[in-house]
């Protein structure tokens, strides 16, 4: 309705100005309008379109183009920069000033910062009013042509404007409209004008650099008309340099879409452009233009379209030497360039290597050329797997291929004789590989594939292991007997040799099969150990391995001795080293005994068969070797110190049944001995620390009945702290000098039936918790 109005409204005013002007003089469009005329305004705000809120101001000027201070204000009221206002303006030359936020073509989307831009427009022209870049940039030359040349109104823009298509080389007369009537959203040579040197100015710009720019231009043709000596001129042709025409006109399409727009024409603003920098618009410049500059072609080869455009004769040849490729064409025209399309055909390429071929495109009428290339990949050609890491054994090892080509051959090195090519087909390739009996290196072999000139294609690495071989037993420890044993030997080969050393004739191989190598060896009599040697050799005689074989010597002595002949009777060599078990009969002296200490690694004495029924003091103390004694069975005292200090000794009991007295210290520290300590029915005395220290004797502690004294000092059976229970049989309470402990623990005394008052009156047993009578009959004691 409000558009409906706005056009009555001017019809009105346009009937009134033909009716009231008076005669042309030749320098205005129109007559004079009469004085008293008011004027109403519509038009648009272009970059891009201007968003709906940009600020107008009207400024209302005379007929020299001077601000009279009449001014008036409103807003854009769409998306599309369009402004209106009714017949309030008085004066007929006014400068429209617009400030707001715009829709850039270049970049696609809405400017960041307002800009400001200007038109000086006369009202009493039909037509819309807009305000543009163009206008912007006219609008202070056109201010001092009035002002400064007296030059009318209308004859001052048409300069301006002309002056201003020269700056940007548009070789167009301008004509009676002027840059303010024109329109970006229309068809038409001056709308695209329009288009072109407001997407050129923009380029890359930044709203604060394209506000700079269009100052700068403005105040210097102001004066001349012209750019001057200055950079300006610079600086457009590089902004018209590589714009995506496209692109800019997607643009503007999707934003008339998005906004609704209906009836627009995007000008042919690509005409005016000058996209090369040539100074020359595209319209008007010389074209050999190509779709694409390079085409890349499989290896199979085919056919690609080429598409030039054009506007000169050219003529078109291919590199020589390229018999692969040819070329037909097709022609067609299209807008101001005529268009032609070619075929290019690519024959298979079967070599490997890529190649490529230069289509021409030159001018018959200049120097420009346009050279297309075609670059076609090689035959095709890979490895599976370019590295093998194979075991020692003989075996196929097939290498996976994948070629377009059959092309290439296979090369082994002469250094990799032990790999030989066998049946293949053209995925698979087979090669026989040898066996690795080599036992100290693995070894590596190549296998290369090549084109027909020589070129490598690929290499496959294979490493191959060296032979394996484990033993099990790394040596072997036997004992003194005749016997066999058994060598285990894993291998990828049987190509070895197993031998015994020089020296080593007691060892002897009595078979072997599948590894398992049997030994046998004779009986090692003497009392010394032997040594032998069994190694392990390649074919070359290179030992692999050697196993030591140690057979223990003879380790018991069995003597018959008379008192003071001992030594007489130890005569091997390594007796007195290896002797490990003491066997003797007759009778020994302390000499004989003394004797004994020699034997270092002496672990067991059997001195049963000997008549003694005493033996030395501290016999066998600190034989710390010492772990089973069996004492003459007729023996009647165990002397001062007997085993005092042999740590390892295990086995001694029970005593000899002839034992009446166990001396002091006997057993001390005798830490090994273990279990209950059950003394046998005839002992008469047991001395001082006889037992001291015996830790891990455990259970119960039996003292036999004709017991009748315990210990000149006590602490009989000191750090015994293990033994649980103690029995005495003693009726009588055995005597003990006084002051001293001899039990580690005073938890339980048993005692015979009818005893237990005076063990409760002695003061050297009634220290027990528990003291209580008990039938050792019926407790098996």
């Amino acid at each position: 309705m409000k558009k409906n109005v706005l056009s009555i409204l001017g019809c009105i005013m346009c009937l009134c100005l033909v009716f009231s002007c008076e005669e042309n003089t030749g320098e205005e469009k129109f007559p004079e309008p009469d004085p008293g005329t008011k004027y109403s305004v519509s038009g648009s705000v272009q970059k891009g379109p201007f968003s709906q809120g940009t600020s107008i101001t009207i400024q209302a000027l005379d007929d020299n183009l001077n601000p009279t201070g009449r001014n008036y204000s409103t807003t854009t009221y769409d998306d599309f920069g369009a402004f209106s206002i009714g017949s309030e303006i008085e004066s007929r030359y006014v400068e429209i000033i617009a400030d707001g936020y715009y829709y850039n073509e270049v970049a696609g989307f809405l400017s960041k910062s307002p800009i400001t831009l200007r038109s000086i427009s006369d009202l009493s022209e039909e037509g819309q009013t807009n305000i543009n870049l163009l206008t912007t940039l006219e609008s202070g030359r056109i201010r001092y042509l009035v002002s400064n040349d007296g030059k009318a109104m209308s004859e001052a823009r048409q300069q301006a404007e002309q002056e201003l298509y020269d700056i940007f080389n548009i070789p167009l007369e301008v004509g009676d409209s002027g840059f303010d009537k024109a329109d970006i959203s229309k068809a038409g040579d001056g709308n695209a004008v329009l288009l072109a040197i407001s997407a050129t100015l923009q380029s890359t710009r930044t709203e604060a650099e394209l506000s700079e720019l269009i100052a700068k231009i403005s105040s210097e043709m102001q004066n001349t008309g012209t750019l001057g000596k200055s950079d300006l001129s610079e600086q457009i042709r590089q902004g018209g340099i590589g714009l995506d025409y496209e692109q800019i006109r997607s643009n503007l399409i999707a934003r008339y879409e998005q906004l609704g727009q209906h009836g627009y024409e995007i000008p042919n603003f690509e005409d005016f452009m000058d996209i090369n920098g040539n100074g020359v618009i595209d319209r008007d410049d010389q074209w050999l233009l190509v779709s694409d500059a390079q085409y890349q072609v499989p290896q199979s080869g085919g056919e690609y379209s080429v598409t030039v455009e054009y506007n000169v004769d050219y003529e078109v040849t291919v590199e020589d030497g390229c018999d692969w490729i040819s070329v037909s064409s097709a022609d067609a025209t299209k807008a101001y360039l005529e268009s032609a399309g070619y075929t290019v055909s690519v024959s298979e390429n079967g070599s490997f290597e890529p190649r490529s071929a230069g289509i021409t495109f030159k001018s018959n009428e200049s120097s420009q050329s346009v050279t297309v290339y075609a670059v076609q990949d090689g035959a095709m050609f890979s490895l599976g797997q370019t590295y093998y890491y194979l075991d020692n054994t003989a075996q196929v090892l097939e290498v996976w291929v994948t070629s377009s080509s059959d092309n290439y051959v296979v090369e082994i090195p002469e250094s990799s004789d032990w790999i030989a090519e066998s049946d293949s087909d053209s995925g698979v390739r087979k090669f026989a590989v040898e066996a690795n009996n080599d036992f100290s290196s693995e070894r590596i072999g190549s296998i290369l594939f090549r084109d027909e000139a020589g070129n490598l294609l690929g290499e496959v690495t294979v490493n191959q292991n060296k032979a394996y071989m484990n033993i099990e037993q790394e040596r072997f420890d036997i004992d003194n007997a005749a016997q066999n044993f058994t060598l285990r030997i894993s291998s990828s080969t049987e190509d070895y040799k197993v031998d015994v050393t020089e020296g080593s004739e007691w060892l002897a191989i009595t078979s072997h099969s599948c590894g398992d190598w049997k030994f046998s060896t004779y009986l090692n009599s003497s009392y010394q150990p032997r040594d032998g040697m069994i190694t392990v050799s390649d074919v070359s005689g290179t030992v692999l391995d050697t196993i030591p074989v140690n057979q223990w010597c003879e380790t018991v002595t069995r003597v018959n001795v008379t008192p003071g002949g001992l030594e007489s009777l130890i005569t091997e060599p390594g007796q007195f080293e290896y002797t490990e078990t003491f066997i003797a009969s007759g009778e020994m002296d302390e000499k004989d005994f003394l004797l004994l200490r020699d034997m270092s690694a002496l672990k067991n004495i059997d001195i049963s068969g000997l008549i003694n029924t005493t033996l030395p003091k501290s016999v066998f103390h600190e034989m710390n070797m010492l772990e089973r004694l069996t004492l003459p069975k007729n023996l009647e005292i165990i002397p001062y110190a007997m085993c005092s200090y042999c740590g390892n000794l295990k086995e001694v009991f029970p005593l000899p049944e002839s034992v009446t007295v166990i001396g002091e210290e006997a057993f001390l520290d005798c830490f090994e001995l273990t279990g209950n300590l059950i003394l046998h029915e005839g002992i008469e005395r047991i001395e001082t620390g006889a037992f001291s220290r015996c830790e891990n004797l455990t259970g119960d502690l039996i003292i036999p009945s004709t017991v009748n004294f315990m210990g000149g000092y006590g602490y009989i059976f000191r750090g015994c702290e293990k033994i649980d229970k103690v029995y005495m049989k003693p009726i009588t309470p055995p005597a003990t000098w006084e002051g001293y402990d001899m039990f580690p623990n005073y938890r339980y005394l048993g005692v015979p039936i009818g005893s237990k008052e005076l063990y409760e009156a002695d003061e050297h047993y009634n220290k027990f918790m528990v003291i209580e009578e008990v039938d050792f009959e019926a407790l098996g004691l």
